[in-house]
């Protein structure tokens, strides 16, 4: 009887170190805000907007087309139009809520538009040498983990919300090594 509750004891410590060690990593990586965007604002993170926006059907530019990183007026009506079918305030400012709901996760295999935002990120941001294509393959995978690895996260490969905001939030590493 004694054995057995030195056993569950023990078991509850090992289970709520677990507990407490991921809680104080998903702090660790959450320390970042969203960045929020709206119109008149240029850059990378519009380009991945603008991806993000064309994986939910919205048709911001051409197939096989880049988009522009100018958030102009069609960008602010699909915003606001994405805001209103996801029960958000619909005002065309892109903060916190509205980046929860447009992010997907992608991983090794993937491809869509949401993979070009990736790519566009890793390429414009983070100085990557990578081709912009939307298919997740071996270099972006190698990135991805190199830009996890720098930024003090998991090096799964998988992008998904932590991983995301670690990218839009920042600005730049130094350049990455190019895969060998």
């Amino acid at each position: 009887m004694k054995k057995n509750n030195r056993r569950l004891a023990l078991l509850f410590i090992v289970i709520m170190s677990m507990a407490l060690s991921s809680i104080a990593i998903y702090a660790h990586a959450g320390n970042h805000s969203w960045p929020l965007l709206r119109y008149g604002d240029k850059g990378t993170n519009v380009k991945t907007l603008k991806c993000f926006l064309k994986s939910k059907g919205y048709n911001l530019y051409s197939d096989g087309g880049e988009p522009s990183d100018y958030f102009d007026s069609a960008t602010k009506s699909a915003v606001k139009s994405f805001q209103s079918a996801n029960n958000l305030s619909a005002d065309g400012i892109v903060g916190k809520n509205t980046w929860s709901k447009l992010i997907a996760t992608v991983y090794y295999g993937v491809k869509s538009n949401t993979v070009r935002g990736l790519q566009y990120q890793l390429k414009e941001k983070y100085k990557c040498n990578l081709k912009v294509d939307g298919d997740f393959q071996y270099e972006t995978k190698y990135y991805v983990n190199t830009f996890q690895y720098r930024a003090g996260l998991t090096e799964d490969g998988i992008v998904g919300p932590k991983t995301w905001n670690h990218l839009l939030s920042n600005n730049s590493f130094d350049d990455f090594p190019t895969p060998q």
